[in-house]
């Protein structure tokens, strides 16, 4: 199977966001700035309210309520600006570079203008299905972006591929936040 196409700062960023949303630092973000700050900033602001402190205690209330409810949107756009600068930095010789994907049962080979490199089938750890894109894992820790929009058939292609003996992991229900 042979695939030829180029990746848009759509497709890096969507595969940085998924790549981030999965690490341990992001879920320990959301629950300690969300679920355990947002709560202790609350009672301690209602406790310091109580007890005298009206301006201070009401501060505090109002900064665990705004962490308890946008805190998950602050997150997204904070996420969002850090991958696109991110990808602007360090992806712009690499965007819109069409490239050459060859899918052999022995061998990936991958090729664009400035590089080229085979990998053996039997090393792959994953392919992991989103809603726009499949990412084949790569042995360390790399991966192969494939947009489906570029796929003439989706359903077979993931046949293929799977056929080879590849594990499959389901993220066609992850949304970015």
């Amino acid at each position: 199977m042979k695939l030829e196409y180029a990746l848009s700062k759509e497709d890096f960023l969507d595969f940085h966001l998924y790549i981030g949303s999965k690490s341990k630092n992001f879920d320990r973000s959301i629950l300690f700035n969300r679920w355990i700050l947002g709560p202790i900033l609350v009672i301690l602001g209602l406790w310091n309210y109580y007890g005298g402190g009206t301006s201070y205690g009401a501060f505090f209330v109002g900064v665990g309520i705004l962490l308890l409810l946008f805190y998950s949107r602050y997150l997204k756009w904070r996420y969002e600006r850090h991958y696109q600068s991110h990808i602007r930095q360090h992806y712009v010789d690499r965007l819109d570079v069409q490239a050459t994907v060859q899918i052999t049962e022995e061998y990936l080979h991958m090729a664009d203008d400035s590089s080229e490199s085979k990998v053996l089938m039997q090393d792959m750890k994953a392919l992991i299905e989103l809603p726009q894109r499949f990412l084949l894992q790569l042995p360390g820790g790399q991966y192969l972006n494939i947009p489906k929009r570029v796929l003439s058939d989706v359903e077979a292609t993931k046949a293929y591929i799977l056929q080879l003996g590849i594990p499959y992991q389901n993220a066609l229900d992850w949304k970015w936040l």
